[in-house]
């Protein structure tokens, strides 16, 4: 009972699409926010870049004009997105190369938008259907948006993508950019969703032949992206479950150490009253193992 008029929806979505002025500067401000944040390894700081960055805005517009069969909305806000990410890539690139700080070892923000997985679809799409619900209120969601823009964080994972660009490091970068990818689809799809559950008014209207052909593409496009996160979410399941095998070997057993091998060529010791986490390059991918007893890890 609280939707605002459709023509003031529409203002504020159309404002978020704006790539000049405020919003260039903030778009600005955000990004080197973020490198500085993923460089120093600080969650404070990645957190407030997220607060200020102006590329949700963009994402939920084309979500909207799909919604609403205004795609010239749509194509006009995808190409102002487009826009705001190589901005994005090059100043973070440029950031990380001639910073004094960056190192070939990331840290450990940067590693956590490498492995992007089907959590992260979720935490996206919900992220995204609050993002327009609070579009739509009356009151503009004052406090939800800053609240979608920290859950769905769009703006780090492109910072890790020039991070990788400026170390060379391309694995690193293609799944931060798959990463940024998904939460971008997502968020845009679930505002389609909801404009359409809301049912407000479209620019034209869809034979019921149309509209079953979007679904079905809508459909398959989604399956196809999300693949690959569905994978990635089968292999940090197997990881819990070495994990967890490896802490019950080791109450199991009677000496203070033993060694176990992972198949991937890590070699772990591991001993008592011992907590570090080891980060080892292997096959071009990053491998992240952390165990309670953990004391040190090598390559075999």
């Amino acid at each position: 009972m609280d939707t605002a008029q459709p023509d003031v929806i529409y203002e504020r979505v159309i404002g978020g699409t704006r790539v000049k002025g405020t919003n260039a500067v903030l778009l600005i401000l955000s990004i080197f926010i973020a490198s500085a944040g993923l460089n120093s390894n600080s969650v404070a700081v990645i957190i407030g870049a997220m607060l200020i960055s102006p590329l949700m805005g963009g994402i939920t517009a084309a979500g909207y004009g799909a919604g609403t069969n205004n795609y010239k909305m749509t194509r006009n806000a995808l190409v102002k997105v487009a826009f705001q990410v190589v901005v994005a890539i090059i100043i973070s690139t440029l950031y990380f190369r001639f910073s004094l700080i960056t190192t070939t070892i990331p840290t450990e923000q940067l590693l956590a938008r490498t492995e992007p997985t089907l959590t992260d679809v979720l935490i996206a799409v919900c992220g995204g259907l609050a993002g327009i619900l609070a579009l739509t209120r009356e009151d503009s969601g004052t406090v939800v948006i800053p609240g979608v823009a920290i859950a769905t964080a769009i703006m780090p994972p492109l910072c890790t993508v020039g991070y990788g660009l400026a170390t060379a490091q391309w694995h690193v970068s293609l799944m931060a950019f798959y990463l940024f990818f998904i939460n971008a689809f997502c968020i845009g799809g679930s505002a389609t969703i909801m404009v359409r559950l809301l049912k407000l008014p479209t620019v034209k209207g869809l034979t019921p032949e149309q509209h079953r052909k979007v679904t079905r593409n809508f459909i398959i496009l989604a399956i196809i992206i999300f693949i690959p996160a569905a994978i990635m979410s089968f292999s940090v399941y197997m990881e819990h479950v070495e994990e967890g095998n490896a802490n019950t070997m080791y109450s199991a057993n009677d000496s203070s150490s033993i060694k176990m091998d992972t198949g991937n060529g890590i070699q772990k010791s591991i001993d008592e009253k011992s907590h570090i986490k080891v980060l080892n390059y292997f096959s071009n991918s990053f491998i992240s193992y952390e165990y309670n007893n953990l004391i040190s890890a090598s390559l075999v």
